[in-house]
């Protein structure tokens, strides 16, 4: 370390030859050993990546707990594996365990990586004697998050499975898909057609095609799902039939 005293010239040379056969990585020397010495930002660094991995994960886990949640009282749109034979107090209902376990070994990832912030503002000068608990957490830490992510993989994720007819009642009954309609009526107009369609308690296809100035088979298009999830061309001809139908131009009249 440092300048190297009571160390042979080739020392450092054939240790790092050495570590980097035994361990596959190729390694190499500072152009700077004191910067090394006095400052564990390599250490802090590592640490935090694992740290932001935790928190990916852990918000993965809570994203699918969500989404699973019900099946009466939730959302319900996936289906998580079972793992266990259910709750030890609810027959019938299905844990999230796993995804509860990941978020638990997140936890103590974070926890570590606290201690390894705060064991590298402790160094004082080229002395670091907290690097021993800096080691230990990054060991602790590597070797949790790369088991959980194992488990996570192979007992929850690989056997997620999609309920489409949940999803397609939710989606449909939310007015939130409404918002497709923005290019073709415009906004004022959709609005209002919302909190028609609310106040009557009915769906907006059922509102819009009362009103009659879309087609049914305009309307299933307009609110295709598929064209919904990503970005797309408004049909030009489609929105200037509907801005010239009389009923849409009389709809417009009444709600100015």
């Amino acid at each position: 370390m440092g300048t190297g005293i009571t160390t042979h010239p080739n020392y450092r040379k054939a240790v790092i030859a050495a570590l980097s056969k035994e361990s596959g990585f190729k390694f190499s020397a500072p152009k700077d050993n004191f910067e090394l010495m006095h400052s564990m930002n390599a250490f802090v660094d590592y640490s935090n990546a694992l740290r932001c991995l935790a928190i990916s994960l852990h918000k993965t886990c809570n994203d699918l707990m969500f989404l699973s949640s019900g099946p009466k009282a939730g959302i319900a749109e996936i289906i998580l594996p079972e793992v266990e034979p259910g709750s030890s107090i609810m027959p019938g209902k299905v844990n999230p365990s796993i995804s509860e376990a990941v978020k638990m070994s997140c936890f103590y990832v974070e926890g570590l990586d606290a201690a390894v912030a705060g064991a590298a503002k402790e160094g004082h000068l080229e002395i670091n004697v907290y690097t021993p608990v800096i080691l230990f957490s990054l060991e602790q830490a590597t070797g949790i998050l790369s088991s959980s992510l194992k488990m996570f993989s192979s007992k929850c994720i690989s056997g997620i499975k999609a309920d489409k007819k949940r999803c397609s009642e939710l989606l449909f009954s939310s007015y939130s898909y409404a918002t497709a309609l923005n290019p073709y009526l415009g906004y004022a107009a959709v609005a209002e057609l919302i909190k028609e369609a609310l106040h009557r308690k009915i769906s907006i296809e059922q509102l819009i095609l009362e009103k009659g100035f879309i087609s049914k088979a305009d309307l299933a298009r307009m609110l295709s799902v598929s064209a919904m999830a990503k970005p797309c061309r408004s049909d030009l001809k489609l929105k200037k039939k509907i801005s010239r139908d009389k009923k849409f131009i009389a709809f417009l009249k009444s709600i100015r």
